[in-house]
């Protein structure tokens, strides 16, 4: 899978015509206010920013999150050798 960042995630759905409609609704922009901030001359508020990332279908979440879901994802949650204090089998040292 592709990691981008946030910003390339915006442009992304800003340049799609029918994510464009929906997040300019969400964000209550015209679609001068899209344009100007694909252009880099027009910001997005602090206090609108969740707004944002929720419109684009993003959740932010803390890396330790993220660690702790692919460790979980290699070990698996029913790891019969760790339950039985033998450690984890998934995991490769």
């Amino acid at each position: 899978m592709e990691r981008i960042d946030i910003a390339t995630a915006i442009r992304r759905m800003l340049t799609d015509s029918q994510s464009r409609q929906q997040i300019a609704a969400a964000m209550d922009w015209s679609n001068s206010d899209v344009s100007r901030v694909l252009a880099g001359s027009q910001g997005v508020p602090l206090d609108k920013l969740d707004t944002l990332i929720t419109a684009i279908g993003y959740v932010p979440v803390e890396s330790h999150y993220l660690t702790a879901v692919q460790t979980l994802c290699v070990v698996g949650s029913q790891c019969e050798c760790a339950l039985q204090g033998r450690g984890a089998c998934g995991l490769k040292s």
